[in-house]
């Protein structure tokens, strides 16, 4: 289905509209206009064309100022030797898509043409390079950021190994590792070493407890330290050796 068109401010251009052609203010508004002059030849004879076809809307279903993009039928209106291109006349603002492109979306075809996606893409293209350099990328959602108390090598290194042993960092995955870590800042052990000492021993999680574990010279072996140590063998006095705790024999 052939794409409709409009000219933008058609309703503007109508000094005595019941006249033919209906057009004849378009001298000084638009043929003296700097986008019109910046224009090349074949898209102002294109223009041209394009407001002769628009003046016999009238005489059809569509909206005042509107147009069918018929390429093979303006190409002969306009007596070009080439496709008739609407790109430079869209952009200068001379034309514009339809509302709505009802007939398109029978189709369920985009009613935008290339330029507007083009327009759109230097849009987001400049927002990007006006941003404050340096300005912290925005982040990505399920995406953990790197804690103020942490290193960022340290943070790194962490990621890595989170994604070595297949386990991406969720915030949900996070929590409660930041609650372990929480509870040995408040007794006086740093956030980066407890991270590293996790990683050295190949835990995928972290528990205060297997950190202190660990420092204290248990579960060396990159197991998760044993908490055997919070009971004695006075727990276990009368009782048999076959009963206690592999650990405690």
């Amino acid at each position: 289905m052939t794409d409709i068109l409009r000219i933008r401010n058609w309703s503007d251009f109508q000094h005595y509209k019941d006249r033919c052609p209906p057009w004849i203010k378009l001298h000084f508004r638009i043929l003296s206009s700097k986008d019109w002059v910046m224009l090349d030849d074949r898209s102002r004879v294109l223009a041209v064309a394009c407001m002769l076809i628009a003046s016999q809307s009238d005489d059809s279903d569509l909206e005042p100022g509107e147009f069918e993009a018929d390429e093979e039928y303006i190409k002969r209106v306009a007596y070009l030797n080439h496709d008739p291109d609407f790109k430079p006349l869209i952009k200068c603002g001379f034309l514009e898509v339809a509302s709505g492109c009802k007939r398109l979306q029978a189709n369920d075809t985009k009613c935008s043409p290339e330029t507007e996606a083009e327009t759109e893409a230097e849009k987001r293209e400049r927002q990007r390079q006006s941003a404050p350099r340096g300005a912290a990328p925005k982040p990505k959602k399920n995406e953990v950021q790197r804690p103020n108390d942490i290193d960022e090598q340290v943070w790194s290194d962490f990621l890595a190994h989170r994604r070595q042993k297949r386990a991406k960092l969720t915030p949900t995955a996070w929590k409660p590792i930041r609650n372990q870590l929480d509870m040995g800042v408040e007794q006086g052990h740093e956030p980066n070493a407890m991270l590293a000492e996790a990683m050295s021993a190949g835990w995928q999680g972290f528990k205060f407890e297997w950190y202190l574990n660990r420092i204290n010279g248990q579960g060396r072996n990159g197991s998760k330290p044993p908490i055997a140590q919070n009971y004695s063998q006075k727990h276990y006095e009368g009782t048999p050796d076959d009963e206690l705790p592999e650990s405690l024999r």
